[in-house]
């Protein structure tokens, strides 16, 4: 009787967690706390401060006494940078990594849903869930109300269902909430992207947009899974005026148009950005057909200005991208 060997365990995927902090000592605390208590194991904490003056450094330091946690202390240099620089302080070869913003955290199994989920769907690059919101002092504001995701059709666009793993290309560029607590992201494919960009937020630019770029980025690599339970706690702190939002949207749009692409993925890039443009006339006329159908006249007279405004903007989308900021 021939007895065969046991079979070993398969090993659990090791994971990263990069948690930049930039003066916010008030959250610093539990962001970090609610990854050393991850029902998850082995996780490997790395932990950057981004040049804070607010007393942040003394509570990483007193929140990561006696642990084998990583810490890093920089001039401020930005988020991006901060990123960048904690993915290479790794000690350990992650297979996946998540990076998180420290007034954020981390429910006590969202390791295990995400890694869980990347192991059984090796095409995705990434997966991301919808967070639950807090404020300021951490009351529940409920789960995020996640903007639509739109695909493309024929003759238009439709809603992809919550039952859709896939985000694709299209919907990313048009009205993707790209957070990057909510989302852990396949090393092999993080290392194909470039990092990172330092020129996407402060300080080199008055606002974020460095997650979406990041997200298109690795879409350009595998696949972008959205997952339906929350698996993070976000923060909701005063934001930047919608003007700078509207750059920074701007910004990633004129660097995709523009980059150095081979031309299957200039065109995929390109057919995107576009529709991400139609998308905005689509709903121009929606509101312009409900003003309308109300008999509203100023409403009516605001939104066609809305419509022709966006039509032109979809018109000249080639000549707007190419002109340098």
């Amino acid at each position: 009787m021939i007895i065969p060997p046991s079979r070993e365990r398969a090993r659990p995927s090791p994971v990263a967690v990069v948690v930049t902090v930039y003066n916010k000592a008030p959250y610093a605390r539990d962001c970090i706390e609610s990854v050393l208590t991850q029902t998850y194991a082995p996780v490997e904490l790395v932990v950057v401060d981004d040049g804070s003056t607010d007393g942040s450094w003394d509570i990483v330091q007193s929140a990561t006494l006696g642990t084998d946690v990583t810490l890093l202390r920089l001039s401020n240099g930005g988020v991006s940078r901060a990123r960048n620089l904690g993915f290479e302080a790794c000690r350990t070869k992650p297979e996946y990594v998540l990076f998180l913003d420290a007034d954020d955290v981390l429910l006590p199994d969202a390791l295990q849903t995400m890694v869980v989920h990347l192991n059984e769907h090796p095409v995705a690059a990434l997966c991301y869930s919808v967070p639950l919101l807090i404020d300021e002092d951490g009351t529940s504001l409920g789960i995020d109300q996640d903007r639509v995701r739109w695909a493309s059709t024929r003759y238009g666009r439709r809603k992809i269902a919550d039952s859709e793993l896939e985000t694709p290309l299209e919907a990313i560029w048009s009205r993707f909430r790209a957070i990057p607590s909510s989302s852990l992201i396949r090393c092999s494919a993080f290392r194909k992207t470039t990092g990172w960009d330092s020129y996407l937020c402060r300080p080199h630019r008055p606002f974020h947009a460095e997650d979406k770029d990041m997200t298109i980025q690795l879409a350009l690599t595998g696949e972008i899974h959205r997952l339906d339970n929350p698996t993070v706690k976000y923060r909701q702190l005063p934001t930047a005026h919608q003007n700078s939002l509207y750059e920074g949207l701007l910004a990633v749009d004129r660097k995709w148009w523009n980059a150095p692409l081979g031309r299957d993925t200039r065109r995929k890039v390109r057919s995107a950005i576009r529709f991400d443009s139609f998308v905005v006339i689509l709903q121009a006329s929606e509101e312009l057909r409900t003003a309308l159908l109300a008999g509203s006249v100023r409403d009516s007279i605001a939104g066609s200005r809305q419509l022709l405004r966006s039509i032109l903007r979809w018109i000249g989308l080639p000549i707007r991208l190419r002109i340098n900021p």
